[in-house]
Order: C-alpha cells, then structure tokens, then sequence
C-alpha cells in the first residue's frame, strides 16, 4: 500500500527525496488515512510491545553472562559472542551480521 519513515533531521537529505517522489494512488492513500484513522493507537501500541519483547529478551541475557552493550531504540540487540557458543551453551538462537569488509 504505502510505508511510513520517521528518519533523524540528519538523514533526511539522504532520504527525503526517495519518499517524496513515490506516485501513491489514490484508493491507496484513501486506505490508509482508513485504517490509520480506525487504529490511532496501533503505531503506539506496537512500539510498546517491541519494547516489552526486548525487555524480556535482556531479562534472560542477563541471566546468562553474555554481555550485551546497551540497547538502543527498535528490536535489534547486539550480543557479543558466537551463534554456535550463544545456542550450545546458552539456547540463544541468533542472526549473525557481518559488516561489509568490501568484499562481495
């Protein structure tokens, strides 16, 4: 239908221009002012339930010894160790992200 983007003020001449020139239809704007306007609370609603997750999530961290630098906004967290130690010794299930070494 159409997404939504809250960027920081520093961002938004890297991104700006990539929404503003999206042609969205008509039926679809007339949607979503339906559904935002039928659900003012969702967007609130699911922030607070990914901020509960996290807090659940750095509860049972935090019973395993494995550090995790501090959390920041949104539901990613970076925990220090390897995916194969985190799951043997801790049933830490966890995607591992590489930074781009320059490489393909």
């Amino acid at each position: 239908m159409l997404g939504v983007a809250i960027v920081p003020q520093s961002d938004l001449g890297a991104y700006g221009n990539s929404f503003r020139s999206l042609q969205l239809s008509q039926a679809n704007l007339f949607r979503a002012r339906g559904l935002l306007s039928g659900f003012p609370r969702f967007p609130i609603q699911l922030m607070e339930e990914i901020e509960g997750r996290r807090d659940t999530l750095l509860k049972i961290l935090n019973g395993t010894g494995v550090r995790v630098p501090p959390a920041v906004q949104g539901y990613f967290l970076t925990i220090e160790g390897s995916a194969s130690m985190l799951l043997k010794e801790h049933g830490l299930l966890t995607i591992v992200v590489r930074q781009n070494s320059g490489r393909p």
